[in-house]
C-alpha cells in the first residue's frame, strides 16, 4: 500500500495548481504531481492576458465564450490584490506577489473602415470596461499613431506567467516532481504509480494540458474522442521597443496581432500572437518572421523595427475536443474515478477548478446519479511540505528561443 489521499492532481501548470489549491480549501487531502518544471507545458507560453471578454466579442465570436471569460476577471483582480482590498478573500489563493505587467490592454485599429467598425462594435458589445482614448491619453507604444487610428483602453490586465506560477506554488505549498507510469482502478480507489512512489486516491484529476493525452492512455482511456490540439506559430521580437499590450483589430473574430511585452536583459521582448500565429502554422521560421514583420508594419507603422532580433516557437493549445474550434469555456470530463480538466484559457483556470470541486462534491452526495466511493481521509488538509519544490519553468525568452 502506498500513501492514501483523497485526490491526486497531475499537472503543475496554472490549472493544476489552482485546482489543487481549491480542493485543499474544500477539505480534501491532495498530492500534486508535476513531471517537469511548473508551467512547462502551456502556462509559460501563454501571453499572460487575463481577458475581460473583449477578444470574444469580435464579429463571429461566441457570446458564451465572452461571458465565461469576463466572469473570471473580478476573481483574478481580487486574488492579485487589484480590487482595492488589502486582504485576498478566503475563497481565492493569495496571488499578490504576482508581477502585473500592465493594468490594462489596448485595442487599436488600422485606418481601414472594417478595422474601425470591428473595434467600435466590440466596445459597444462589452458596454463597460472599454474607453476610447483621446490622442493625449494614448500609451507609449501607440502615442505616435495617426488620428485615423482609433485606440481604446480595455479593462483587462497582463501578468508575468513565471511569478504567477511561483505565487500559486506558495499558495499550494507542495508539488512532487515525478512521472506517472500507470493509473489503475482498484475498485474502491485508484492506484497511481509514479517514478518516485505509489499513491492511492479516491480520484485522480488530470490537468496536464497536452500531457492529458498520454495520461488518459495510461488509464486505459482512448483520448482521441475527448482531446484536440490547435497549433500556434508564435513570433517574438527583442530590442529597443516600446511596451505594447493589446490587440490590433481587423475584420475577423481573431485580432490581426495580439502583443504583450516583457523586459529581459536590458531589452524589451514582444510576444506576438493573434491571427499571425494561427495562420502561420504552415510557414517555416523565415517566412513566419517575414509575415510578422509585414503585419507589424501594417498595424504599427510608426514603430522602428530596424534593430530588433526575431524568434519563433511552435506551441500546441491542448483542449477538450470541440470539433477543432476553441471550446467556449473550461471543460471537465469524468471517466469513473478519472477526471480530466482543460481550462481552455489562462483566465478560466478558476472556473475549471470550481467545476472539479463541484464534481467531487456531487460524488459525495447520496443523491448523485453515479456510483461513487467514500473519500479516503489519510492525510489532514493542514499539510506540511515534505518534498523539494518543482522549479518554475523559464519563460520562452529566458532560454528556449533561437534569435536571428
Amino acid at each position: 500500500m502506498g500513501e492514501c489521499v483523497d485526490v491526486v492532481v497531475v499537472g503543475g501548470g496554472v490549472a493544476g495548481l489552482w485546482t489543487a489549491w481549491a480542493l485543499r480549501r474544500a477539505g480534501r487531502s491532495v498530492v500534486l504531481i508535476e513531471r517537469d518544471a511548473l508551467g512547462a507545458g502551456q502556462t509559460v507560453w501563454s501571453q499572460g492576458i487575463i481577458h475581460a471578454g473583449l477578444k470574444y466579442r469580435l464579429p463571429g465570436s461566441s457570446a458564451d465564450a465572452s461571458r465565461a471569460v469576463a466572469a473570471m476577471r473580478d476573481r483574478w483582480a481580487e486574488a492579485l490584490g487589484l480590487s482595492g482590498e488589502d486582504v485576498t478573500p478566503a475563497n481565492l489563493p493569495d496571488l499578490r506577489a504576482t508581477r502585473v505587467l500592465s493594468r490594462r490592454t489596448w485595442m487599436w485599429t488600422t485606418p481601414s473602415l472594417a478595422s474601425r467598425a470591428a473595434a467600435k462594435g466590440a466596445a459597444l458589445a462589452m458596454r463597460s470596461g472599454v474607453r476610447a482614448l483621446d490622442m493625449s491619453e494614448r500609451p507609449e507604444g501607440l502615442f505616435d499613431a495617426p488620428e485615423s487610428v482609433s485606440v481604446y483602453a480595455v479593462d483587462e490586465f497582463v501578468v508575468d506567467a513565471g511569478s504567477l506560477l511561483a505565487s500559486l506554488y506558495a499558495a499550494v505549498g507542495e508539488v512532487r516532481t515525478a512521472s506517472v507510469t500507470s493509473i489503475r482502478d482498484a475498485g474502491a480507489s485508484v492506484v497511481i504509480e509514479t517514478s518516485a512512489e505509489r499513491l492511492e486516491a479516491a480520484q485522480v484529476v488530470l490537468a496536464a494540458g497536452c500531457g492529458n493525452e498520454h495520461l488518459l492512455e495510461r488509464a486505459g482511456i482512448d483520448h482521441t474522442p475527448h482531446t484536440q490540439r490547435r497549433p500556434l506559430h508564435m513570433v517574438y521580437a527583442r530590442g529597443k521597443l516600446p511596451p505594447v499590450f493589446g490587440h490590433c483589430l481587423g475584420a475577423s473574430s481573431v485580432p490581426r496581432l495580439t502583443i504583450t511585452s516583457a523586459e529581459h536583459e536590458g531589452a524589451t521582448v514582444w510576444a506576438i500572437g493573434g491571427a499571425i500565429a494561427e495562420d502561420g502554422i504552415d510557414r517555416d521560421e523565415a517566412a513566419q518572421i517575414a509575415a510578422a514583420r509585414a503585419e507589424i508594419d501594417a498595424c504599427l507603422p510608426w514603430i522602428d523595427l530596424g534593430s530588433a532580433s526575431w524568434a519563433c516557437a511552435r506551441v500546441d493549445r491542448c483542449e477538450a475536443r470541440a470539433g477543432g474550434k476553441r471550446p467556449d469555456g473550461a471543460v471537465v470530463r469524468e471517466w469513473g474515478r478519472v477526471i480530466g480538466v482543460w481550462p481552455t484559457k489562462l483566465a478560466l483556470a478558476p472556473a475549471a477548478a470550481d467545476e472539479v470541486v463541484g464534481v467531487l462534491e456531487a460524488g459525495d452526495s447520496p443523491t448523485a446519479d453515479r456510483e461513487t466511493s467514500p473519500t479516503i481521509r489519510g492525510w489532514d488538509a493542514a499539510f506540511e511540505t515534505r518534498h523539494e519544490p518543482a522549479p518554475v519553468a523559464p519563460l520562452p525568452w529566458e532560454g528556449a528561443l533561437r534569435w536571428v
